[in-house]
């Protein structure tokens, strides 16, 4: 024993320094001395000077942001855009107005107009500062999404029977016009002679837009189908004041799922404003 620390030669890793015994990670320190013990670290590097060498230190810089996370790992202040966040923490380190990108979408959250959900292309149909993927009314006119049949058009909303909008539902106006466009009726066609009074939805294309928005609510007799000698026959005889068998009588589609008259009338009363 050398040295007289009282660990024999053989198997001591440094037999003359009384201050070492053992090189753990064999880089020639021994690892009392030695700033990373298990990770060969023969410089010291040691950029913060704390007790850990550079190879083992998760902070190089001491700045309370660990090197996995942080863009400037050797420089605990580096702030490009001067926006008051260092760069290591800043989602946008050029741009001085932006510094956070919740939904990672590569818009900043102070002009994106749904930061807390993916919106890259910043989409925003009624231009209110809330894009589409989180605006819960997108056409802003008074119906959410979720209740709205036609919600990027501001002109329909609820599903209603009053197809040319004058206030009442009419079987030889809204109940003609529904039943020649299931007849795949267009244009003059469509329209003649069926728009009442005081409408204030009169042409051809207003009316199909209409009509192909709220096609789904159509389904009187929920067979999953529209027809216009079913569904449109019923819509017409109701607005009439039929009831009972002779509002259902061979107007039920062969899978019908709706056909107990009254249900069917309380369905169309539904859709009539």
């Amino acid at each position: 024993d050398d040295d007289g620390d009282g660990v024999d030669d053989a198997s001591d890793a440094f037999p003359n320094d009384q201050l070492e015994t053992e090189d753990s990670d064999g880089d020639s320190i021994g690892d009392n001395g030695d700033n990373c013990p298990l990770i060969a670290n023969p410089g010291q590097e040691n950029f913060d000077e704390d007790t850990l060498g550079d190879v083992c230190d998760i902070d190089d810089d001491n700045d309370g942001i660990e090197d996995v996370d942080d863009n400037a790992p050797f420089d605990p202040i580096i702030d490009s855009d001067q926006d008051g966040v260092e760069d290591a923490l800043d989602a946008f380190p050029n741009d001085r107005l932006e510094s956070q990108d919740s939904d990672e979408d590569q818009v900043g959250d102070n002009g994106d107009n749904c930061p807390l959900i993916e919106n890259s292309e910043q989409e925003d149909f009624d231009g209110d500062n809330l894009g589409d993927v989180c605006d819960p009314d997108d056409d802003n006119d008074g119906i959410n999404d979720v209740d709205d049949v036609a919600p990027l058009n501001p002109a329909i909303g609820i599903a209603s029977l009053d197809i040319d909008r004058n206030g009442v539902v009419g079987p030889l106006t809204d109940g003609l016009l529904t039943i020649r466009h299931l007849f795949g009726f267009e244009g003059n066609a469509l329209i003649q002679g069926a728009v009442g009074d005081g409408a204030t939805v009169d042409l051809a294309e207003e009316i199909s837009a209409q009509l192909d928005a709220i096609e789904p609510a159509l389904d009187i007799d929920d067979d999953g189908s529209v027809g216009a000698l079913s569904d449109g026959l019923l819509i017409i005889r109701h607005r009439f004041g039929f009831t009972g068998s002779a509002l259902v009588s061979g107007a039920l589609g062969t899978n019908a799922n709706r056909t107990d008259p009254d249900e069917i009338s309380d369905y169309i009363e539904s859709l009539v404003p």
